[in-house]
C-alpha cells in the first residue's frame, strides 16, 4: 500500500471513530492511537526529494511502473537551420501544442525577432539553401519555399521522402527516397525535384553537403557510424565507425574537413581523414543534444536540446529548447523567443 492510500485509510477509520464511538475517553484514546500510526507512518516512508540537475545520477531517481511522460512545453521550438548568407538568421520550426498548430519560422538573432514562413504540421526539418529557398519534407513528399512564404513549390510526387539536404550552391539536393515496392534509395535531385543519380539499399538520416562536394549521411535508421558520398560520381566511399550508441545528427564544419554529430552522450568533433574525435558538449539520457546546423562561416552552432525533468514521482516531463553555442561548445546559451 502506498504511503498516500495508507493515510487516507487511517483518516476513514478516524472518521468512523468520530462518527460511532459513544465513550468520550474510549474515543480520546483510539484517535490519539490512530494518528500516532498516522505520524510515523509519513515519517517513515517519506518521499525522496526529486532529483536536481540535467543528468541526475540513476540511483536517485524514483522508480514507480506506472511513470507517465508527458510534454511540458505549450509550445515547442525546435530543428533550427542558418541561413546559409547570413549567420544572425535561423529558419526553425514552432509548434503550438495546445491547439496542435505548426509554422515554418525565420527567427534574426539581433532584433530578435520572427516571421512566419509556412503555417502547416512539417514532417522533417526545414533545410535552408543558398539560392533562398527552404526545403521541407510533408506528407512523405518533398516541398520548397522562399523565406517570404511565396511560391510554394512541391518537388516530389510519388513514394516516399525524407530529410532533404541542398547541395552549397542550392542547385542539387539529396535526401532518402522509399519506393512502392518498399525498397529505399539515397537519391540525388535537381533543384526541381528531378531524379539525376542513387544509391539503393541506404537510408539517408540528417546530413550536410560540404563545399569540397563531400555528403556526411547516417547510412541507417538507427546509425551507429556515418557515411561519407563523394557526390561528384555519387557513391559512398567511406564510413566512419564513430559511435557505441544512436547517432542523431551529423553536419560538416565549413572549410574543414571536420564533422560535428550528436548523440545521447552531447555533441562530438570527428576530423574525417585522420577520424580522431573529440567531445565538445555531454549530454545523457536526461539532457539530449539533438539535431545541429553550423553557421557558414563556422563560428556558431544551433542545436534542438530536449532534457527531461520529474513534475513529481509520478510525472516525467520533456521540455524543448534551441541552444546557441561557439564551435568549440563554450558560451552556451538558451534562444529566447519572443511570446
Amino acid at each position: 500500500m502506498s504511503v498516500v492510500n495508507a493515510r487516507l485509510n487511517l483518516l476513514d477509520k478516524l472518521g468512523a471513530i468520530l462518527k460511532y464511538e459513544s465513550s468520550e475517553m474510549v474515543k480520546a484514546v483510539k484517535i490519539l492511537a490512530l494518528l500516532c500510526i498516522l505520524i510515523s507512518c509519513s515519517k517513515d516512508k517519506a518521499i525522496a526529494p526529486l532529483p536536481q540537475g540535467d543528468c541526475p545520477n540513476y540511483d536517485d531517481l524514483p522508480y514507480n511502473p506506472g511513470q507517465q511522460i508527458i510534454n511540458g512545453d505549450s509550445v515547442s521550438n525546435v530543428t533550427a537551420c542558418f541561413n546559409p548568407n547570413n549567420p544572425n538568421e535561423f529558419a526553425y520550426y514552432h509548434g503550438n501544442n495546445l491547439i496542435n498548430k505548426g509554422e515554418i519560422r525565420i527567427f534574426n538573432l539581433q532584433t530578435k525577432t520572427y516571421s512566419v514562413v509556412y503555417s502547416r504540421t512539417i514532417w522533417t526539418r526545414p533545410v535552408w539553401g543558398s539560392s533562398y529557398w527552404i526545403a521541407f519534407g510533408l506528407n512523405q513528399q518533398l516541398f520548397k519555399i522562399k523565406r517570404t512564404g511565396d511560391s510554394l513549390t512541391q518537388l516530389s510526387t510519388h513514394g516516399e521522402n525524407y530529410y532533404p539536404v541542398w547541395s552549397p550552391n542550392a542547385q542539387e539536393m539529396v535526401f532518402v527516397f522509399r519506393n512502392t515496392e518498399n525498397k529505399q534509395f539515397v537519391m540525388l535531385s535537381d533543384n526541381k525535384g528531378t531524379h539525376l543519380d542513387s544509391i539503393p539499399d541506404y537510408w539517408f538520416g540528417d546530413g550536410g553537403w560540404n563545399a569540397g562536394n563531400q555528403i556526411a549521411f547516417l547510412p541507417t535508421s538507427d546509425s551507429k557510424s556515418i557515411g561519407l558520398i563523394d557526390a561528384n560520381q555519387f557513391l559512398i566511399r567511406l564510413q566512419l565507425q564513430v559511435s557505441s550508441i544512436r547517432i542523431s545528427d551529423v553536419k560538416w564544419i565549413p572549410n574543414t574537413d571536420d564533422i560535428l554529430w550528436t548523440c545521447r552522450d552531447g555533441i562530438f568533433r570527428t576530423n574525417t581523414k585522420t577520424q580522431q574525435t573529440m567531445q565538445i558538449k555531454s549530454g545523457c539520457d536526461f539532457k539530449n543534444y539533438d539535431e545541429i546546423s553550423v553557421s557558414n562561416d563556422g563560428q556558431r552552432i544551433l542545436a534542438s536540446v530536449f532534457t527531461q525533468k520529474y513534475l513529481d514521482p509520478d510525472t516525467i516531463a520533456i521540455f524543448s529548447e534551441i541552444r546557441i553555442m561557439n564551435i568549440d561548445g563554450s558560451e552556451e546559451q538558451i534562444v529566447q523567443f519572443p511570446n
